[in-house]
């Protein structure tokens, strides 16, 4: 279940590259919920997530590169410069299955507002395009990871653990349930709804 509130950024519909702020503030609305039932999640009863305690009122963006569409538009990408409050455990097979739709959910879901293009979680793509190494960060990544249970390796969403990819993971067992072990906060990512002048080239094109 979504609820929503409606919020706009003020953007330009076109824009030069040079135009292009550097970092944004975006305002995150207030009051919206993600409900994941057991089947999504592998949790043992359905889980509900609001907007207020997941993310700050404000969440800082960076502009990190141009997304370029199938139909020939550039459009600007930014990251968080912060992750969530709140953390993401992931259980059982269901949460294998379903961890890179849930972690791109909740950010769509707490952060889009019109203004916005696409908005998401971090994939392991945008790491090209910043130095993520020197920011001693943790937080889930929208790409596969591989977990090792002791016996076999198991595939699920990645992650990104002071600073190293896939450096914190694995799979415990609590009461006969199988869980990645490994509990991180999310990191969202945005593209503006601003066409990019192709005039200006630039080597900051990347895939969406």
């Amino acid at each position: 279940m979504l609820r929503q509130e409606r919020k706009k950024m003020k953007v330009k519909s076109t824009i030069r590259i040079d135009e292009l702020e550097k970092e944004i503030i975006v305002k995150i609305p207030r009051g919206r919920r993600v409900d994941f039932e057991i089947s999504e999640s592998g949790r043992l009863e359905p889980e509900l997530f609001f907007s207020d305690y997941f993310f700050p009122e404000e969440i800082p963006y960076e502009f990190i590169g141009l997304v370029e569409f199938p139909d020939g538009n550039l459009y600007p990408k930014y990251k968080a410069n912060m992750v969530s409050k709140q953390v993401l455990w992931f259980y059982g097979k269901a949460s294998y299955e379903n961890a890179i739709d849930i972690i791109n959910k909740i950010c769509w879901w707490f952060t889009w507002q019109e203004g916005m293009l696409w908005a998401g979680s971090i994939k392991k793509e945008d790491l090209q395009m910043f130095e993520y190494e020197s920011e001693e960060l943790s937080y889930w990544l929208a790409s596969p990871g591989v977990y090792w249970n002791g016996k076999e390796k198991r595939y699920a969403a990645g992650n990104v653990f002071n600073g190293v990819i896939d450096g914190g993971y694995g799979v415990k067992v609590y009461n006969t349930r199988e869980c990645i072990s490994a509990n991180f906060p999310v990191r969202p990512t945005m593209i503006l709804n601003s066409k990019v002048i192709r005039d200006d080239l630039t080597n900051l094109i990347m895939s969406i």
